[in-house]
């Protein structure tokens, strides 16, 4: 199990996170599942290192819909959700199995009683089976 947040900005930097784990920790037969915020949607050139190197996406293979998860106002004020990309995934390779992926934090629900905001990005729940 990996957890991690890659750089928000330099794409160059985010690459270097993203090999590093997966020359690193990830660079194993046993079962592997990556989590976090990647800072990258779909089919960026991040995200497209995990996929080409066996890591496949829980969302993409038993998610509903687009799955955004980035990003809500800095003050988390906004009063409708502003999910426009998705940022935040689960990965895995090695022997998982997905059983279901959801979003948490998306809706009006979720929000305290002063109106915020859990998070200015949704998070991502998913159940797999080894």
């Amino acid at each position: 199990m990996i957890n991690t947040r890659l750089d928000p900005t330099v794409e160059n930097i985010r690459n270097a996170q993203a090999l590093e784990i997966l020359q690193g920790p990830a660079n194993t037969s046993l079962p592997v599942i990556i989590t976090g915020d990647l800072n990258a949607i779909p089919n960026s050139t991040t995200y497209n290192l995990f996929i080409t190197t066996g890591f496949k996406d829980t969302w993409n293979k038993v998610g509903e819909g687009p799955g955004f998860t980035h990003e809500q106002t800095p003050d988390l004020l906004n009063a409708i959700s502003m999910l426009i990309e998705r940022f935040d995934y689960i990965l895995f390779k090695n022997g998982w199995e997905p059983i279901k992926a959801e979003l948490v934090g998306e809706s009006q629900n979720d929000r305290t009683q002063t109106g915020l905001w859990p998070s200015d990005h949704a998070g991502v729940f998913a159940s797999l089976l080894l």
